[in-house]
């Protein structure tokens, strides 16, 4: 990466940074604005807990966001135009996702599947073979213990 490269960078890491402490400072700004005496019980558990500070610093992003909305509504239409077209890219791209992700895992079920017809279908031909080896083996067996048995007799017996 050439000397600029690596400046830019950095200066996107500056601002990305700055942004997320301005975004922060705004968030705190508008907790403190919606709760002036201290956090209530919101969610009505009969206590005031951290469950309760999280749903106010929800609430705080969620206005802290709506008034940056306007704020460059007001300021730039073009630009909140053109952001608006942007998320809408991104939704048309997360439903495409979804949309593939559904195609893919119906995809892999159906070849996991296969798979298993194929392992059952492999599992009953080597079971059949086996058996085949296994009678044939059965057999010479047989046959072996018939000879053995004949030249022992002839041995013995014909003696």
């Amino acid at each position: 990466m050439s000397g600029i490269g690596r400046f830019f960078k950095k200066l996107l890491g500056i601002g990305a940074t700055a942004g997320a402490a301005v975004a922060t400072v705004k968030v705190a700004e508008k907790f403190r604005e919606n709760n002036p005496d201290g956090v209530k019980d919101v969610n009505e558990d009969g206590k005031v807990d951290y469950k309760d500070v999280a749903i106010e610093v929800k609430k705080a992003a969620g206005d802290a966001f709506e008034d940056a909305k306007k704020y460059v509504q007001e300021k730039n239409p073009k630009l909140a135009e053109d952001i608006g077209k942007g998320a809408d890219k991104v939704k048309e791209g997360v439903e495409k996702v979804k949309e593939k992700a559904g195609e893919v895992y119906a995809d892999i079920k159906h070849d996991a599947a296969e798979a298993e017809a194929q392992v059952v279908d492999a599992t009953g031909e080597v079971a059949e073979e086996a058996a085949e080896i296994a009678e044939e083996a059965a057999e010479k067996t047989a046959e072996a213990a018939e000879e053995v048995a004949e030249a022992v007799q002839e041995e013995i017996i014909n003696k």
